[in-house]
């Protein structure tokens, strides 16, 4: 049997506010179900932001998209999430999973798979993770999913932050029973292995991105190329592929890129892939 499953980081407002509803209106009319993974936490650390990135980070809320210095291509935060969105995270950034829930009610009523997306400082877990020590992981993790638990019930699956793991990831995922991760490369599922220790929960590797892990779609549309031409050049790498996973952002695939999605969506189908949630490929 031929899958395409879809698996979508929810890490800003702008994501969860404008994208989710209408990745959620195009599921009901195509009839498919999607993977989400939210950010329990908030998605902007001040203290982070001005002691590590500063004014770096700052140019690249406003600045065009294109090329950055490590040659990803990426859209600018101004492009995902408007001048509106940047804003309210950075003055009001709530904790995502909990200001949003009624959202993320929505998602599980209507059998999406909901997943957890790191822990409660995003900033910190993407860009300092090799910098923490396990005591100071799991005070990042368990009160994102404590906050998970209690709202939503256990989680299956987890992603990192920018696909950002270690060991002391990997064990405290076992510790707390989630069934997959999905930040090691690979093509099919997988038991987690590293350097050597094997863990009792599965990889579900994205096995189609763009450069340095940009989504692929995304990368695409910086490069100003037309919806024919993503469709074609995703459509590509799904047919190389039995299981194909695809990963995103609801404020990108959701809003700017919704129809491209959905041609992306019907054409797999008219070829024979059947459009799974992620916990079903461990199975």
């Amino acid at each position: 049997m031929k899958t395409i499953s879809f698996r979508f980081d929810i890490d800003s407002i702008g994501d969860i506010r404008l994208g989710v509803p209408k990745l959620l209106n195009l599921s009901r009319e195509l009839n498919v179900k999607f993977s989400f993974y939210i950010n329990m936490g908030k998605s902007f650390n001040l203290r982070f932001f001005l002691q590590n990135k500063g004014l770096k980070i700052l140019n690249n809320f406003i600045k065009s998209e294109g090329l950055n210095k490590k040659g990803q291509e990426k859209l600018s935060l101004l492009k995902k999430h408007g001048f509106r969105g940047i804003i309210e995270t950075i003055i009001r950034n709530p904790e995502l999973g909990i200001y949003y829930k009624e959202t993320l009610f929505k998602v599980l009523n209507e059998g999406h798979e909901l997943g957890l997306h790191g822990g409660i400082d995003h900033a910190m877990w993407q860009y300092n993770l090799h910098n923490l020590n396990f005591e100071q992981i799991q005070s990042l993790l368990l009160p994102a999913y404590k906050n998970f638990l209690r709202l939503f019930g256990q989680p299956v699956g987890f992603c990192s932050p920018g696909f950002v793991y270690n060991k002391y990831v990997l064990e405290l995922l076992d510790k707390f029973g989630f069934l997959y991760s999905g930040d090691m490369d690979g093509e099919i599922p997988f038991r987690s292995i590293l350097n050597g220790k094997e863990y009792k929960h599965y990889q579900i590797p994205v096995n189609i991105k763009g450069n340095n892990k940009i989504p692929l779609i995304e990368q695409l549309l910086v490069m100003n190329m037309s919806n024919q031409e993503i469709k074609d050049v995703v459509l590509f790498e799904v047919e190389r592929r039995n299981t194909a996973v695809l990963y995103g952002h609801p404020s990108v695939e959701g809003v700017g890129a919704g129809e491209i999605l959905k041609d992306i969506i019907l054409s797999a189908i008219d070829k024979g892939y059947r459009v799974v949630r992620l916990k079903e490929l461990v199975s």
